[in-house]
């Protein structure tokens, strides 16, 4: 999963000290390691927690471009690493590792903060660029991997957890009056914002710059965007099935890109099974996966059994009870951070615990719903 935090003070001071303590609430997001930068000179400390994926041994964060100007923490997966590795490469740019991080520094290099335009994945991630004195902070088009961040008088902060900014003395903790009657009526906070005034959520799609001068400077918001139309010539159901079909198969593929085991989270439902059909036949040997349930009939186990068996993977079944739900309501609410309107994160966190002693990643079903209407 990964985690990053960092921040911008002069007057800090021990970033060091600070730093680590943002780093240590998300151990769990990066149980592998962790990797850090202080840059006293202009006030910049960032640094991340790893779960290694991808260049077990050579993706230790920050990683840096050639003439070390330009260094990246990163939360998150490029898919489309390798092919944009190649073409950088042969713009010129020289690679050090061969993980998916590296693959953003030089990306940067060539385009800016329109970057974000040609990466296909899940990501929040920060770039320091030491030569023009700014930091460029980025999420994903659906928001996929969170990014809180806080400024006040010159100083900036950001964190993959909000819990990390609430570390920092300058941090405001009042609430936000109008935020429960919004969370009540939407089950989420969709205008950006947290339940803390101070602290805020970069948007899905959104790339902040912080300048980092002596004089400070507002962060700039860029918004970003990426092509949806619909090819015209996909008028017919054969052929938009077969699209379908082919556009399904390698975004499974690309997401099994990795250097440690990968399974698929699976309910009885279309989504999920599907993505594990995919997986199962484009993954050498067989693909395991897992499902949680209740003991009711109307459970997902049965159903999940029954496309495991049908795609012959090797299943794991987790079944829970009313006393696991209430013994680990203080754990979620600590990992969550604010409230949220899914009562299955709590099943999903217990399936993925089970999960950690058979695999590292896990593929599911989950967007399926928004993009296919239920």
């Amino acid at each position: 999963m990964c985690g990053i935090a960092g921040f911008v003070d002069r007057a800090e001071p021990d970033a060091a000290a600070q730093l680590r303590r943002m780093l240590g609430l998300i151990v769990h997001r990066g149980p592998d390691g962790e990797g850090s930068h202080i840059e006293s000179a202009l006030g910049v400390a960032m640094g991340m927690r790893r779960l290694s994926i991808i260049d077990i041994e050579g993706g230790t964060q920050p990683i840096w471009n050639e003439d070390a100007n330009v260094g990246v923490v990163f939360n998150g997966e490029i898919y489309n690493y390798v092919e944009l590795r190649h073409e950088l490469e042969g713009k010129g740019h020289t690679f050090r590792t061969h993980s998916d991080t590296e693959v953003l520094v030089h990306l940067y290099e060539e385009l800016g903060a329109k970057m974000t335009e040609r990466l296909r994945g899940m990501f929040a991630f920060c770039i320091f660029d030491r030569a023009n004195r700014s930091l460029l902070l980025a999420r994903d088009h659906f928001g996929q991997k969170p990014l809180y961040f806080t400024e006040d008088g010159g100083r900036f902060a950001f964190a993959s957890e909000l819990k990390c900014l609430l570390t920092l003395p300058w941090v405001r903790r009042d609430l936000r009056e109008d935020a429960f009657l919004t969370f009540a009526a939407w089950l989420s906070l969709p205008d950006g914002g947290t339940h803390f005034t101070a602290i805020k959520k970069v948007q899905p799609g959104q790339v902040l710059r912080v300048p980092l001068d002596e004089r400070g400077g507002a962060t700039q918001v860029v918004e970003w965007s990426y092509d949806l139309s619909v090819e015209p010539d996909l008028t017919k159901l054969d052929d938009a099935t077969e699209a379908l079909d082919n556009a399904l198969r390698e975004s499974v593929r690309v997401h099994l890109r990795a250097d440690v085991p990968v399974g698929v989270l699976l309910s009885s439902g279309l989504d999920s099974r599907t993505v594990a059909a995919y997986a199962q036949e484009l993954q050498s040997g067989t693909m395991q996966t897992f499902t949680v349930g209740f003991g009711a009939e109307d459970s997902e186990q049965s159903g999940a059994a029954e496309t495991a068996r049908e795609i012959g993977s090797t299943h794991h079944t987790l079944e829970l009870t009313a006393r696991d739900f209430s013994e680990s309501i203080a754990r979620i609410a600590w990992h969550l951070d604010e409230p949220i309107g899914d009562p299955a994160c709590f099943a999903v966190m217990r399936v993925c615990e089970m999960a950690r002693g058979h695999v590292k990643v896990l593929l599911s079903g989950e967007g399926s719903d928004e993009l296919f209407g239920g």
